[in-house]
């Protein structure tokens, strides 16, 4: 009887060993992962900031053109263009 609850007993914690060892392995490949994903994210948010930066420096450039155009007059900017024709 001794040896039966003995040879249980060592079951037990031989499968609680198991378990843990494979948490573990399981842990250690989900930090892993994550690791990865927050790398790559912020090369992702650094990639968007730049395209997102150069549109602003495009529509902002477009829009100083318009304003000024709209400061000129489209005569003035006729004449303009003639006179840089010569």
């Amino acid at each position: 009887m001794d040896q039966d609850l003995k040879a249980m007993l060592e079951s037990i914690l031989l499968n609680q060993e198991t378990f843990r060892n494979e948490a573990n392995a399981k842990l250690d490949s989900i930090t892993s992962q994550l690791d990865r994903m927050e790398a790559e994210s912020n090369q992702d948010v650094i990639a968007l900031l730049e395209v997102i930066n150069g549109k602003l420096e495009l529509t902002a450039t477009k829009e100083d053109i318009n304003f000024l155009a709209g400061k000129l007059g489209q005569h003035d900017l006729e004449i303009d263009r003639l006179k840089r024709v010569k």
